[in-house]
């Protein structure tokens, strides 16, 4: 049994384009949210782990791996989140200036990222300012830990 191909380019009719419209802005606010909420949960178990080491009762290696490992996952998160994100909103101003301008319908449903998402996503101030708040956190448990001989 043979499969059909896919096709390469699929043709949108043009009534359809305001609920396409509205389901970028949901997935738009759908990775900003689960990138705030994740990230913030993954950083929370992160420090919670490297103080929980630091504790005269809690000195097991398990929970500076945890620590590590949560810390690196926020940040993956966080940037990934941020690519989808910035893919996203492409699409949405692709789809609302086909909206605008239906006789110029340059709408392409099979969009291939041409590091328009990727270059977006490193403007973001926000992942920066994640991947700089992770260096630190694990810097200041490398120099308490030191300190403290632990």
């Amino acid at each position: 049994m043979k499969l059909a191909a896919i096709p390469k380019t699929v043709t949108i009719p043009v009534n359809y384009l305001p609920c396409l419209y509205s389901e970028m802005g949901n997935e738009i606010r759908h990775f900003n949210t689960i990138r705030t909420s994740l990230s913030t949960f993954l950083i929370t178990v992160a420090v919670t782990a490297f103080c929980t080491y630091l504790r005269p009762e809690g000195h097991h290696e398990f929970l500076v791996i945890v620590g590590y490992l949560f810390s690196a996952a926020a940040v993956v998160c966080s940037w990934f989140c941020s690519y989808k994100s910035a893919k996203a909103i492409h699409r949405y101003r692709q789809i609302r200036s086909a909206i605008l301008n239906p006789e110029h319908c340059d709408y392409d449903a099979q969009w291939k990222d041409s590091g328009q998402a990727a270059s977006r996503m490193l403007r973001n101030f926000m992942n920066w300012v994640m991947l700089v708040g992770v260096v630190i956190l694990v810097a200041a448990f490398q120099i308490t830990s030191q300190r403290f001989k632990l």
